[in-house]
């Protein structure tokens, strides 16, 4: 009995919490129709409510994001922040160019349209040195024309982008852009030449491991003018042979200036590897040391069979 009363007085106290729910939600229900209604007339006050609140959250939020950076550092997952998108023609051009590359009429028409300049002569490629080209294979001289070629489009893109910042930074000149315009302009020029540099640094590497120690050395301090490893190589390696030869010549005279009698004892004699093993030519040495006492016994006949050969002798 005492297990029923407990159970139906469990089940009313659910029925009334049930209750006290339904009526809180059908009174909150109320609340926001009677604010929907009110709202209605004040949407230019709510709006500037919620512009407001939407500000704050963005605040607390980028807030939030870099106090989280200078605790915690960057996350290593994040690929980072992109940027506007582009227009659609850009981007339909620009992918199939990226993937399939230019037709050969269009590349050679732009080759063609924008020409290197008088006065700046390193947009081309920078030529291979004969004397280093002559000591080269046909495969690895094919190899480098073929970072030449990508170098002298990256050229022509530079004159074409330079053509136009030329226009910009003449006095007087009738257009009229942004400082944000300009400056990306010459940022997008920057990284031309960046790629430039690095293709003849690539190319200068590739060729290190096929010269000798000497000209490497003065290969890698070289500077890349009209041709890879200078206009003046030659004359550096020339100059670092003489260096090299006169620090030998100073090295081989000693402190008192003349060179030093090597010693050696004449009556030494090197003594010749020994078998490991015994052959059949093995002699052993003759190391004037008497055998010792079971040696010879063993060697020798004892005195009692020499007894009985006598006996023997003897009665015969």
């Amino acid at each position: 009995m005492k297990r029923k009363q407990k159970e139906d007085s469990k089940r009313r106290a659910k029925r009334k919490r049930l209750l006290e729910d339904l009526r809180e939600k059908m009174e909150k229900f109320e609340r926001s129709m009677e604010s929907s209604s009110s709202s209605l007339d004040s949407e230019s006050s709510d709006s500037d409510l919620e512009s407001e609140i939407s500000s704050n959250d963005d605040r607390t939020r980028n807030e939030g994001e870099a106090t989280l950076k200078v605790i915690l550092g960057e996350d290593p997952k994040s690929t980072g922040e992109k940027g506007p998108p582009l227009c659609e023609a850009l981007i339909n051009r620009w992918s199939s160019y990226l993937g399939a590359g230019l037709e050969r009429d269009v590349r050679d028409a732009l080759i063609v349209k924008y020409k290197i300049p008088e006065n700046c002569s390193l947009l081309d490629a920078p030529k291979l040195n004969p004397e280093i080209e002559a000591s080269l294979t046909p495969a690895q001289i094919k190899k480098d024309q073929f970072s030449m070629t990508i170098q002298n489009k990256l050229g022509r893109a530079l004159v074409a982008q330079g053509s136009v910042l030329n226009d910009i930074l003449v006095q007087d000149s009738a257009i009229q852009l942004e400082d944000s315009t300009k400056t990306a302009l010459a940022d997008a020029a920057k990284l031309i030449c960046e790629a430039h540099y690095l293709i003849s640094f690539h190319r200068k590497h590739e060729l290190y491991p096929f010269l000798n120690p000497e000209v490497q050395k003065v290969a890698m301090k070289s500077n890349i003018d009209g041709l890879l490893f200078g206009e003046d190589f030659q004359e550096k390696y020339k100059t670092a042979r003489e260096v090299k030869k006169t620090s030998w010549e100073l090295k081989a005279a000693g402190p008192s200036g003349y060179k030093k009698e090597k010693k050696s004892n004449l009556n030494y004699k090197r003594q010749g590897n020994r078998p490991r093993f015994k052959t059949e030519n093995y002699v052993k040495k003759n190391t004037g040391r008497k055998p010792s006492q079971r040696y010879r016994n063993l060697q020798q006949p004892s005195n009692q069979q020499n007894h009985r050969k006598g006996s023997r002798k003897y009665y015969n």
